[in-house]
This record gives C-alpha cells, sequence and structure tokens, in this order.
C-alpha cells in the first residue's frame, strides 16, 4: 500500500518503525486521559497517563481510548535551555459501509426428459390346482 505520510502508514499498522533523527533535543511526553490529570501535571503533582517516553522522535499507536479528549504533557527536563517541539496527530476512523450486492448466479434450467410410454398389456391364463 502507498501512504502519502509515514504516519498514515504507523496508525494502520503498517510500518512499525521509523528513522530517529540524530540532531535535537529530546523531550518527555505524556499522554493524559483527562483535564484533572493534566492539571495536576501542570503543578507537577503525581498525575494518571496512558503512555508516556522520552526522544527525539517518537510515534505510538493507541487502540485503548478510542474516542473522548485526552492531553499530551512535554516536559524539558533541561532547565537552562529551552526546546522546540513539532507535534503532529493523526486518528484514523474506520466507517463501515453495508450494501446490498447482487452476485451472478448460475441459473439451474429444468432437465426435460421424455418417456416413450406403451400401455401395459396383461395377459390373463388359468391354472388349476388340485386341493385336498
Amino acid at each position: 500500500m502507498y501512504y502519502q505520510t509515514p504516519l498514515a502508514g504507523i496508525a494502520v499498522g503498517e510500518i512499525s518503525s521509523l528513522i530517529t533523527p540524530q540532531t535535537g533535543e529530546d523531550v518527555n511526553y505524556y499522554f493524559i486521559p483527562d483535564y484533572q490529570n493534566a492539571q495536576l501535571f501542570y503543578n507537577k503533582q503525581q498525575f494518571l497517563q496512558f503512555d508516556n517516553g522520552k526522544g527525539r522522535a517518537a510515534y505510538g499507536r493507541n487502540d485503548r481510548l478510542i474516542k473522548g479528549t485526552f492531553y499530551i504533557g512535554l516536559l524539558n527536563d533541561n532547565e537552562w535551555r529551552g526546546i522546540e517541539v513539532d507535534i503532529k496527530v493523526m486518528a484514523v476512523k474506520q466507517v463501515k459501509i453495508y450494501e446490498n450486492v447482487i452476485y451472478k448466479r448460475e441459473r439451474q434450467e429444468p432437465q426435460y426428459v421424455t418417456l416413450n410410454k406403451t400401455r401395459m398389456n396383461i395377459d390373463e391364463t388359468k391354472i388349476r390346482v388340485p386341493v385336498e
């Protein structure tokens, strides 16, 4: 299959790895399920997350959270220097389409058999049987 971007290939599960860039700074990232936990992350308190990682380039696929809102928390571990971060998020939705399909089926014609019937002739004969 052909995909316009590598993210599309990851989203449908066809591409399993990408080339990691050799330059740039790494960043900690967290996928946070709701607003309350995002506020806890912002205030540097204990928070709930469903995925996390650290790196220059990261990618992943999430099949558990299929609806609703989630938050992405980014944390720079370097206190002296800021970093630039580029985020791309892709969502793929499966749409099922149902339709009536007419298949070409072989039509079965009845088989006609001609029978040559003749009237049955019965010959009667009388036989005498002695009985005591």
